[in-house]
């Protein structure tokens, strides 16, 4: 299942409360560009963002979207891994805009 890079353009809200944002990166952009990149090399890239696809048989398999956790990217990615499935990182930015919760 690809998963991709998603780059905010907005400060967090620590980067905004300490006029942060010109001396270290946006939360989220350090985990789609650092974090998601470790943990592809060591085949366990995590389903998160609004930019990863699941092909449709699988989620068929899975019973749809997993709906027990608040954590369903993380649940789907560890119920595909059980099922032999990989999750790979594409280390490409493709979703672009404001990152939630952002001010």
């Amino acid at each position: 299942m690809p998963l991709e890079t998603q780059n905010f353009r907005n400060p967090n809200p620590v980067q905004h409360n300490l006029n942060g944002a010109a001396a270290w990166t946006e939360e989220q952009q350090f985990f789609m560009s650092m974090v998601e990149s470790a943990r592809d090399y060591h085949g366990n890239a995590f389903c998160v963002g609004s930019g990863w696809v699941v092909r449709r048989s699988c989620l068929d398999e899975l019973g749809g979207f997993p709906k027990a956790s608040i954590c369903e990217d993380l649940e789907m990615t560890y119920a595909l891994l059980a099922r032999g499935y990989r999750t790979l990182f594409l280390n490409e930015p493709l979703a672009f805009g404001l990152a939630s919760g952002s001010y």
